[in-house]
């Protein structure tokens, strides 16, 4: 059922075809190993000239704090990421937010689409999911997985005089794999229409 509340206003002729939001247990379930890894890991760096290899169990008593945050961090980061986590298909483009306190919004027009690939790691086939990329054309392809630290999605980079990284891509992630098809089809079947046009 298509969800009227999007972060931009849409043409007159435009209509919403598909509103796609992941069930909540299985994005929790595929992204909270990422959270909490990097949580971990930030919080652990400053440590790791203090432990003394050589006295293993204070070692691992001081390790055991930094592991229940990194948890807690990680559900709620997770959780927030989540609520602010939703991808629309319309006749005219391909629309995707994300976040965690703030959001940002990416819109794709359905003509400058050059793919819309099907992904399937690990946990997408345990789950039985999977995850689409729709990109632009001459747009970045950077994938968030190979770079951990654009999850903050404010990576300097150096071309371009500096700035921030920005994704130029719409990740739809934690779908049933069947809708994820469905829904691949519907994006390519579009584009096409509208490049013929």
């Amino acid at each position: 059922m298509p969800d009227q509340q999007l972060p931009i206003d849409l043409e007159d002729d435009e209509k919403v075809i598909e509103t796609i939001k992941p069930r909540m247990v299985i994005y929790l379930v595929k992204n909270f190993p990422t959270y909490f890894l990097l949580a971990f890991f930030f919080m652990y760096i400053p440590f790791i000239g203090i432990f003394d290899s050589n006295n293993v169990p204070g070692m691992i008593g001081a390790i055991q704090p930094i592991l229940e945050l990194a948890i807690v961090i990680g559900v709620i980061y997770t959780t927030l990421t989540y609520f602010q986590y939703k991808a629309w298909v319309t006749s005219k483009r391909v629309i995707g937010t994300t976040g965690a306190l703030g959001n940002t919004t990416i819109s794709i027009p359905i003509e400058s689409i050059s793919d819309v690939l099907l992904n399937r790691g690990i946990i997408d086939r345990l789950l039985g999911t999977g995850a689409l990329t729709v990109s632009p054309l001459a747009g970045d392809m950077y994938g968030i997985s190979l770079i951990p630290l654009a999850i903050l999605a404010y990576v300097p980079m150096a071309r371009g005089g500096g700035g921030s990284y920005k994704p130029q891509f719409v990740y739809i992630q934690s779908i049933p794999l069947s809708d994820a098809q469905r829904i691949q089809k519907e994006i390519i079947d579009l584009s096409n229409k509208a490049k013929k046009k």
